[in-house]
């Protein structure tokens, strides 16, 4: 009988197994493969690759599991519609074209940023699309099509130490190549297992010659290994990004030149999870001292109290003084996004007439939040800036505040809200009225007020904010707060702790007011879609440097997920 009940056992194991495997369930507990065979053909140069480890269909069939039934037709059609727009401009159809012969790995690649590295010509990215296959016949049927559609300009057949290559138009000879390359798609099949895809017929035969010289290919470079062995095992996709090459075929040159990047290198992990995707980040590079490191935390700040739920953003953590400590390195680099900070902080010091690092950053070393939210005033968006800070400590920073905000023109005024003390520096004009509406020369003139900034102090957290509404806002959070928020403790759900704080987006509320003052955010939204189309909230956090590797980790919650 005991033998019995074990072989039943057994059999339960095996079949439940067996159905775990080929449910698209399966795929929430990620992949085997620690590296994409496929980098095998992507220079170790490289800027950026992606790769995919399960095949497409699979995660087309979790999403439609995942999500409610009356939303499982849009899902499909959806991800239908992104596998036809990765093709765009080749003239095949996924379905028919591709999706017999695809297999369980994809990588897509910027090789170089430029394919004759001539700058004099102009710049012409190389981009690779590396592919495993699981039928063999259908890919040479695929190949065969090619030559046999006889669309003008036809495709021709060609061979690259011995591997078929198939051009469109006609191969350009070698010399043409350095001399004004053009758009021209390449396809060639390696050893019946791989399928490489390119804007030009060069980016395939660097691919065929990363595969056949060890140490030319990413799979070989020690760098990327270690990167990529310090993400999580439960991954269905990776990224890997060459910091300095990245931002120089973003379009600054200069950065490859710099030697005050802390990172330079960049892995990230795809993990699927029911109620969204999450990154996985770890960086290296010339990375700093410990004494660099921001606190770690073992629960959110209670900064994020004051901050309503409503907020758009909400940043919280410890030791602002710090955190504008370890962003030195990268802010006086020469990426693009150094640029862009050192242009925002400009903007912001001239704004409001302050040295941020002197006059505001280095006086934070406990708890601190930050917290942006849509305004009643039209087209406005109100901020709240909380810290941690003794009386006599906040006496210090608000003497100081109150000073330059003289210097600058503005009164400092009080007045009582929530039964709570709080100035306001503000500047007066004088306007003039009409006294009615048939004669416009006759005036009256009117006082009126401009805030410039309200702040108080309560129970130990001195308060900050732009207008009398926001701080209004914070003084009655604590009963409706960011913090206690359903949205935001859904959003930090995935994050293990200790860790070095959070930065929440709630993308649905933010979307429409970045839109009006960054037009690129649609081409960003497109670029991404679907996850942008369902898009719920952004959150990230920090586990600081651990043997010399900058992890972290990014949660995007999306609407359609249960």
């Amino acid at each position: 009988m005991a033998v019995a009940a074990l072989s039943l056992l057994l059999v339960a194991g095996s079949g439940a197994y067996w159905l775990y495997n080929h449910s698209p369930l399966s795929i929430l507990g990620g992949t085997t493969s620690t590296y994409p065979q496929t980098t095998l053909f992507i220079p170790k140069s490289a800027p950026a690759m992606a790769s995919l480890l399960v095949n497409p269909e699979r995660v087309d069939n979790l999403l439609r599991v995942l999500v409610a039934p009356e939303n499982r037709r849009q899902i499909h059609r959806e991800w239908q519609n992104l596998e036809q727009n990765l093709l765009f401009k080749t003239g095949w159809e996924y379905q028919r074209d591709i999706a017999p012969w695809l297999g369980d790995e994809t990588t897509i690649a910027v090789t170089t940023a430029d394919i004759d590295r001539d700058a004099s010509n102009g710049q012409m990215p190389g981009y690779l699309l590396a592919t495993t296959t699981k039928n063999n016949a259908t890919v040479q049927d695929f190949l065969q099509s090619l030559l046999r559609r006889g669309k003008s300009p036809a495709w021709s057949e060609h061979t690259y130490k011995g591997v078929r290559l198939f051009a469109q138009p006609s191969l350009a000879a070698e010399s043409e190549v350095s001399t004004h390359p053009t758009e021209q798609m390449a396809v060639a099949t390696v050893a019946n297992r791989f399928v490489l895809l390119a804007n030009h017929p060069q980016v395939i035969r660097d691919a065929v010659d990363s595969a056949q010289v060890s140490n030319l290919s990413l799979a070989s470079d020690r760098n990327y290994q270690q990167t990529l062995a310090q993400l999580a095992p439960q991954k269905v996709g990776v990224a890997f990004g060459n910091l300095p090459q990245l931002t120089a075929w973003l379009g600054n040159e200069a950065a490859l030149r710099s030697s005050a990047d802390p990172y330079e290198k960049l892995g990230l992990a795809l993990e699927l999870k029911p109620a969204g995707m999450i990154w996985e980040i770890a960086a290296t590079g010339p990375l700093k001292t410990a004494s660099q490191q921001l606190p770690l935390l073992s629960e959110p700040v209670t900064a994020l109290q004051y901050l309503p739920a409503n907020s758009n953003l909400a940043i919280g953590s410890r030791d602002l003084r710090a955190l504008w400590q370890q962003l030195q390195p990268l802010l006086q680099s020469d990426s693009t996004l150094a640029e862009t900070m050192r242009s925002v902080v400009g903007d912001l010091q001239r704004r409001w007439g302050v040295d941020l690092e002197e006059e505001i950053f280095r006086w934070y070393e406990g708890d601190y939040a930050l917290g942006v939210a849509n305004s009643h005033r039209q087209n406005q968006q109100d901020w709240v800036f909380v810290a941690q800070a003794d009386r006599q400590q906040a006496d210090t920073i608000a003497e100081h505040l109150n000073a330059i905000a003289k210097a600058n023109g503005y009164t400092l005024g009080k007045v009582t809200l929530q039964e709570q003390p709080v100035y306001a520096w503000t500047q007066f004009a004088v306007a003039q009225n009409p006294i009615d509406g048939t004669d416009p020369s006759r005036t009256f003139p009117v006082l009126s007020a401009r805030e410039a900034g309200v702040y108080t102090y309560v129970d130990g957290y001195q308060i900050l904010a732009s207008s009398l509404e926001a701080m209004n806002a914070a003084l009655q959070a604590p009963g409706n707060s960011t913090l206690a928020s359903p949205e935001f403790q859904a959003s930090i759900a995935p994050f293990r702790t200790p860790n070095q704080g959070y930065a929440y987006i709630n993308w649905q509320t933010i979307r429409p007011n970045l839109e009006k003052q960054f037009p690129a955010i649609r081409w960003l939204e497109n670029a991404a879609s679907p996850v942008s189309q369902h898009l719920r909230s952004l959150t990230a956090s920090s586990y600081g440097i651990q043997n010399g590797v900058f992890k972290g980790r990014i949660f995007l919650r999306l609407t359609a997920a249960q």
